[in-house]
């Protein structure tokens, strides 16, 4: 990712008029701000709370809090909410998928220690595996999860069975 608190473009005017004009400005970005990679962020910007920056997006005007931002220039596509909603439902396919792929791709039957992401789905918040780092997966997380956490699954072996794996 790339902070640009100035502007090059200077160069130019200095060259031309052989007078130097700086060209700066602040960025402010929020608290739980993810950015994709090859993101820039131009001056003048601020990034609000809870905001995911896609991949490859450049920042030019403020995106505000709880929101999902995406694009060169990147504009507002989704607000925090509406996409977490959207991922609780794409994330069970995309799951199943997962694990399809892999019996396809080593013909095989998927292991545990294969789903680091999507263990949540399978095991109850109270179930460690030692084949997975859900500790390290979920950091700070982990409490509320280990209380909350209820899988759509009954089990490893279930979700295989939706995957149509025996």
């Amino acid at each position: 990712m790339t902070i640009l608190t100035h502007d090059g473009g200077f160069y130019v005017i200095l060259n031309k008029y052989k007078e130097f004009i700086s060209q700066s400005g602040r960025v402010k970005i929020g608290n739980n701000v993810y950015f994709g990679r090859n993101c820039s962020v131009f001056k003048n910007v601020e990034i609000g709370d809870n905001v995911i920056i896609g991949n490859g997006s450049i920042v030019t005007k403020d995106i505000p809090s709880n929101s999902v931002a995406v694009g060169a220039p990147a504009k507002v596509v989704s607000s925090l909410e509406d996409y977490y909603n959207k991922r609780k439902k794409l994330s069970v396919e995309e799951a199943l998928d997962y694990a399809r792929s892999i019996q396809e791709r080593f013909n095989r039957k998927p292991k545990i220690e294969e789903f680091w992401e999507e263990f949540p789905l399978f095991l109850k918040g109270d179930e460690l595996n030692d084949k997975l780092p859900i500790k390290r997966q979920l950091g700070k997380a982990y409490n509320h999860y280990r209380v909350n956490n209820k899988p759509v699954f009954d089990g490893f072996e279930d979700f295989l069975r939706k995957a149509g794996i025996e």
